[in-house]
């Protein structure tokens, strides 16, 4: 996939904070008063994507295209190529996409010790846990479905693999590797993780450098998030 005309490498990094920011902030806002209501803060954060996210995507991915002199919606054919909004072939799923969703399934698994570490240093002591409580209510799983299992992923490749992974400079490689750093970077809500997301998102990133298809990536993303949520779900059950 040939990367579109970019603009310089601090303004993409400037897109990726600023979405970051966007929600991170207004979750931390508002988590005080939810907490006294009782309410997790992994819920308030979902709540928080999914207003937050969506609108900010609409407003970037409109003026990126028409600084590039795109317009005319995601049913103009020149932008759904330049956003990889065409339909992946059979053999591209099972090619890149199933080998894909496999790797960044195994791989966070290497970030875990370095997540336990930071968390043993007492620097995320007193941040507020983006993890789903070991109880979850009804509401709060039905949430995490929508928004952490649909709606989250597929904005967020739309924006970032989508619109942003071809602006970086670098090559195939560059542009997997930096845009995955970049994308655990947007994660500033929980950044103990930062390397176990970056680790699981590079085989995202390349699938959509090797297939040109965003909605590939994006179904390698719903799909570890879903087998995440499962895995989580079944390790309750089972206490």
């Amino acid at each position: 996939m040939r990367p579109a005309p970019h603009p310089a490498p601090a303004a993409v990094l400037a897109h990726h904070l600023v979405t970051g920011l966007a929600v991170t902030a207004p979750w931390l806002f508002l988590l005080p008063r939810a907490q006294s209501s009782g309410v997790p803060p992994v819920a308030v954060l979902l709540g928080v994507v999914a207003v937050v996210l969506p609108l900010l995507a609409v407003g970037l991915l409109r003026r990126r295209l028409h600084a590039e002199g795109l317009s005319g919606g995601l049913r103009t054919p020149a932008v759904r190529v330049r956003l990889g909004l065409q339909r992946p072939g059979r053999s591209a799923v099972l090619r890149c996409g199933l080998p894909a969703a496999l790797a960044a399934v195994v791989l966070p698994a290497a970030g875990l010790p370095v997540e336990a570490a930071l968390h043993r240093t007492g620097w995320f002591d007193a941040w507020p846990s983006t993890g789903l409580p070991l109880a979850p209510s009804t509401g709060t799983l039905v949430l995490w479905v929508v928004v952490a299992v649909v709606v989250g992923p597929v904005v967020e490749e739309l924006l970032f693999r989508g619109l942003l992974q071809p602006l970086l400079p670098g090559g195939a490689w560059g542009r997997e590797v930096g845009g995955s750093a970049l994308f655990a970077v947007y994660h500033l809500w929980q950044p103990a993780a930062w390397v176990t997301v970056w680790l699981a998102t590079l085989p995202v990133a390349w699938v959509r450098e090797r297939t040109g298809s965003t909605w590939l990536a994006a179904g390698v993303h719903v799909g570890v998030n879903a087998v995440a949520l499962a895995l989580f779900t079944v390790g309750v059950l089972q206490r």
